[in-house]
């Protein structure tokens, strides 16, 4: 063979060595970075009140509250993830977590001293590829009512108890006789403890004496009235109350005076433009306010000022109840004028509280101070189920009354509105015998003269006038039997 051969063979043989080598040769992959997978977590504080679609536009926390915290803890709960935020309202977290698995989301809102106002948990897995939302139902921290039982030297001395009792009752359970718990009296002074759902509570105090010698009277006391207190408590707080058993050297008897701190609890929004006006002459006091929420309940209290030892407390009588935006207190004298230091409104919606809003006594107005105006340029128009007014007036008010006028009858409230125009549900049978409507104007709870309008310039239509250039306007059935009664 020849040498030309030879090297074309080496050749073709290196070749093919070269294609098999590499034929055979495995290809190394890169590794591929972990794909992280997003979270995002909700807390919802709507949960305090047991309901789950309550407006955002309600939710208010605590002013004290300085941040919320949230920690993933995995199967062998360790911390994997951690993170915070001073959102108030709306709280919610974005994270990425490494891997999928069981998590469990825990959430603590926190105050300026790192006491926990609220927390909750919640476990759940995450998915690769879907949408993962964690909610996180949040619940308050109870608070404390601290009660000491305190008795002066006189009377300790001279009684024995025969029995002494609290009863702790929310002011927001009108059915419930609430919580008694007897106390045991071995010492001049005694302190317990309660933890409770944060809120406005009431707790009386009923205590029972006898005297320890024959000389002694009287021989036993009880007041006719065990006293009672209304007292907002905090998350996570302790509020105090002190009964303090003394002797009235004036009637000769034991007596209960009542010694309470201050405090404000914010949970929802609280009322606004609180007003109050003194009628001396009728011994009325007329209370207003304004709140955008329906469905609220408004509590009213007399707040009572108690001075010792140079210090202020303050302690609130629960007056009464509305959903209305007005109350009005009987019988309110300058007595009970010099009595009291002012007024609060507390609000209660979807289980949630407000807190008190005061207004003290400084501030009311009296009743012949106040001139209301009159609402001018009033119309109406009828469909057969409601009226609709409209009126002008451009001084202050707190709202307007609405209402009716039969044939031979008096004027009867049909309605309380806030704005012009109106509208307020009126039957076809009052409209047939309807003899006018009038609108009057309230301000500081005193309402103003009444705007009439005779039955005869109430349009049974939703306007014109009948004419070809403007002919009447008809939106119902009924609209549509008076054109042809016309």
């Amino acid at each position: 063979m020849s040498r030309a051969k030879w090297s074309i063979l080496a050749l073709g043989i290196l070749l093919v060595s070269l294609v098999v080598l590499f034929s055979c040769t495995k290809t190394v992959s890169q590794p591929v970075a972990k794909e992280q997978i997003n979270v995002s977590v909700k807390v919802n504080l709507e949960s305090y009140s047991g309901l789950k679609s309550v407006s955002s536009s309600i939710t208010a926390f605590l002013d004290d509250l300085e941040k919320v915290k949230l920690l993933v803890k995995d199967s062998s709960n360790n911390v994997v993830k951690s993170d915070e935020t001073t959102q108030k309202s709306n709280i919610s977290f974005n994270i990425q977590l490494d891997q999928a698995g069981t998590y469990t989301f825990e959430i603590q809102g926190l105050d300026k001293n790192g006491t926990k106002i609220f927390g909750g948990s919640k476990q759940q897995a995450v998915i690769i590829g879907t949408n993962n939302t964690v909610i996180i139902d949040a619940t308050f921290e109870p608070g404390t009512i601290k009660t000491t039982v305190e008795f002066s030297d006189e009377v300790w001395d001279r009684y024995n108890v025969e029995f002494a009792k609290l009863t702790y009752k929310k002011d927001t359970d009108t059915q419930g006789n609430g919580e008694t718990m007897n106390l045991n009296i071995n010492s001049k002074s005694t302190n317990t403890e309660k933890q409770v759902q944060p809120g406005m509570w009431n707790v009386k105090f009923d205590i029972k004496l006898n005297a320890k010698d024959q000389y002694t009277t009287p021989a036993q006391w009880q007041p006719q009235t065990p006293p009672q207190v209304s007292i907002p408590v905090d998350p996570a707080k302790v509020r105090e109350i002190k009964f303090k058993v003394q002797f009235n050297s004036q009637r000769n008897e034991p007596e209960v005076v009542v010694v309470v701190t201050q405090v404000n609890l914010p949970f929802i929004e609280p009322v606004t433009d609180l007003a109050v006006t003194w009628n001396k002459a009728n011994n009325t006091l007329s209370i207003s306010w304004n709140y955008n929420q329906a469905g609220a309940t408004f509590y009213v209290y007399k707040e009572i000022k108690n001075i010792e030892n140079g210090q202020e407390y303050y302690y609130y009588e629960l007056v009464g109840s509305t959903q209305e935006k007005s109350y009005t207190i009987e019988n309110y004298t300058t007595q009970e004028n010099d009595r009291i230091n002012g007024i609060a409104i507390n609000v209660v919606l979807d289980g949630k509280e407000s807190g008190l809003t005061k207004l003290s006594k400084a501030q009311f107005t009296e009743a012949s101070q106040i001139t209301v105006g009159k609402v001018t340029n009033l119309s109406a128009t009828y469909d057969g189920e409601k009226i609709k007014l409209s009126w002008t007036y451009a001084q202050q008010s707190n709202g307007f009354r609405v209402y009716k006028k039969l044939t031979g009858g008096d004027y009867q409230l049909i309605g309380q509105v806030q704005t012009s125009p109106a509208e307020v549900s009126l039957s076809s049978n009052d409209y047939n015998n309807l003899a006018e409507v009038a609108v009057s104007v309230v301000y500081q709870g005193i309402e103003g003269e009444k705007e009439i309008l005779a039955k005869a310039n109430i349009l049974p239509f939703d306007g014109g006038d009948g004419t070809a250039q403007s002919p009447y306007l008809i939106r119902t059935a009924w609209q549509l039997q008076r054109l042809g009664d016309s």
